[in-house]
């Protein structure tokens, strides 16, 4: 994710659970006493939890994001820390994995100390649902 898209990170916050479920958003938490949707990318994307269950989750973190003009938090197992890398470090899908499902997740991908780093634009995060709800802070 671009530097410029987090607002902060957090400690593992008591998420409240939504009904009905959506895909990818486990429920929402207060960040300075707004609530924020809590996004699993995993799930977002179509795929299983990488995170476990809630309970699973609570060792890992949180890092609140400003996506299309509102904020989210998504849930992370570790905060690795801040990387430098220019658009030249990153290139297009290769075609193979281009063509299956709009390549998933990634919109590019890029190598970082011999690990493929995959970049996801932030506004997919948020579906045709949450877009349509009034935009908080």
């Amino acid at each position: 994710m671009r530097l410029e898209d987090v607002v902060k990170t957090l400690p593992f916050l008591p998420i409240e659970p939504v009904r009905p479920p959506t895909q990818g958003v486990l429920g929402l938490c207060r960040v300075h006493g707004e609530p924020l949707p809590v996004i699993d990318l995993a799930t977002a994307f179509g795929a299983p939890s990488a995170s476990g269950s809630l309970d699973e989750m609570r060792t890992g973190s949180m890092v609140a994001l400003r996506v299309a003009g509102r904020q989210v938090v998504i849930v992370v197992e570790a905060i690795e820390g801040i990387h430098a890398m220019t658009r030249a470090a990153f290139r297009a899908l290769p075609p193979l994995i281009e063509g299956i499902g709009n390549g998933g997740p990634f919109d590019a991908i890029g190598d970082l100390d011999s690990q493929f780093i995959g970049i996801i634009q932030a506004s997919r995060l948020l579906s045709d649902d949450l877009l349509a709800l009034p935009s908080g802070p």
